[in-house]
């Protein structure tokens, strides 16, 4: 599932429809040719990256849910400041059309990530970072060789395989009669292992790295686009062909432990978006279907001056024209558009001038 859960989609590119739910707006950047660095001498670090399995789990209320954790400590050496950490517990219902996911972000975590230069180590997050939510304590041990990238003769980053296992437990923090209750257990009798793919990722400092990067193929697709809010809360989607999506996005401010973020995200279907133009000025209305309910319209009066790029489809060339009506209005109708959350309540947003479409269109 894509990572949209932050704030709103820069309007620059689509990303092919995943499924029959994920479609997004956004640059397709790709890391450039990965290949084997040559020895040489010890290159600077400038981040280490943890990223665990999407492993299945029955809660303590008897849902099926896949938990994942993630984990970064940025070096000093680089920033020129204190070495800074965070972790994030996600849990989620899976990948489908209608799934939902939470994540918690622990700021104040400097120093509970160690790895060495072979990705042994462990995260070991302490109790005032994270409690009341839970306990970490995972080994982190290397399996298999590492894959490294470089860039122009020096290094850029580093993936080595590992397992991950160890005393986990969360608490959701969740209630009502959809509670997701825990998950793990903090006994210490007890090992949580999460299943592979586990990484540990170390980003090096080249200033070659810029020059390497592949902004990909034009997606050469006719699509359309639309999102309102702001970074706390937001809701957007899209129509490839005549399937269609609606994502609702919230951040909410953990008061303890300090620092801490819960970001909600849900999916949701939305009936066939159909886009009316009259000169520059166009109109969309967005209909709920599953996981979802209401209706809103968004609505412009002039859009900004379409781009077109050639590219390819099915070995046609063909070129795809981008347009985009920005500060569109957001109107909810009497029921607003939502989409629905098993826990933390429905994902909405108010009336607004914070919307905007955005359309492809081959020739």
């Amino acid at each position: 599932m894509p990572d949209i859960t932050r704030m709103p989609l820069a309007p620059s590119r689509f990303v092919a429809l995943i499924g029959a739910a994920v479609a997004v707006a956004g640059t397709s950047v790709v890391a450039g040719p990965a290949v084997v660095a040559a020895a040489s001498a010890t290159p600077t670090v400038q981040s280490v990256a943890l990223t665990s399995g999407h492993t299945a789990v029955t809660s303590s209320t008897s849902k099926k849910l896949v938990v994942q954790v993630t984990a970064n400590q940025t070096q000093a050496q680089f920033t020129g400041q204190p070495t800074s950490g965070e972790v994030t517990v996600s849990l989620s219902t899976g990948s489908s059309s209608k799934s939902e996911s939470h994540e918690w972000q622990f700021n104040n975590t400097d120093g509970a990530l160690t790895v060495d230069s072979t990705g042994a180590g462990s995260l070991n997050v302490p109790n005032p970072a994270i409690t009341p939510f839970g306990k970490i304590d995972l080994t982190i041990t290397p399996v298999g060789d590492p894959t490294t990238t470089s860039c122009q003769g020096s290094p850029s980053t580093q993936t080595q395989p590992v397992t991950l296992a160890g005393t986990f437990y969360f608490d959701s923090q969740s209630t009502g009669s959809n509670a997701w209750g825990t998950v793990g257990s903090k006994a210490n009798n007890t090992t949580f292992t999460f299943s592979t793919t586990n990484t540990v990722t170390t980003t090096y400092l080249n200033p070659s790295a810029p020059s390497c990067i592949d902004f990909g193929n034009v997606p050469c697709a006719s699509s359309l686009f639309w999102q309102s809010g702001n970074e706390d809360i937001s809701l957007s989607g899209a129509k490839s062909g005549t399937k269609g999506f609606i994502f609702g996005s919230r951040t909410t401010d953990i008061a303890s432990p300090a620092g801490t973020q819960r970001i909600d995200s849900a999916f949701g279907t939305s009936k066939k978006l159909v886009l009316n133009t009259s000169g520059t000025a166009a109109s969309l209305v967005v209909k709920a279907n599953t996981n979802s309910g209401g209706s809103a319209k968004l609505s412009a009066s002039k859009h900004s001056k379409p781009s077109s790029v050639d590219c390819k489809k099915s070995g046609k060339s063909m070129v795809e024209t981008l347009t985009t009506w920005s500060n569109a209005r957001y109107k909810n109708a009497t029921k607003p558009l939502a989409v629905h959350e098993q826990i933390f309540g429905t994902i909405k947003v108010a009336n607004n001038k914070q919307a905007q479409i955005i359309r492809t269109k081959l020739s």
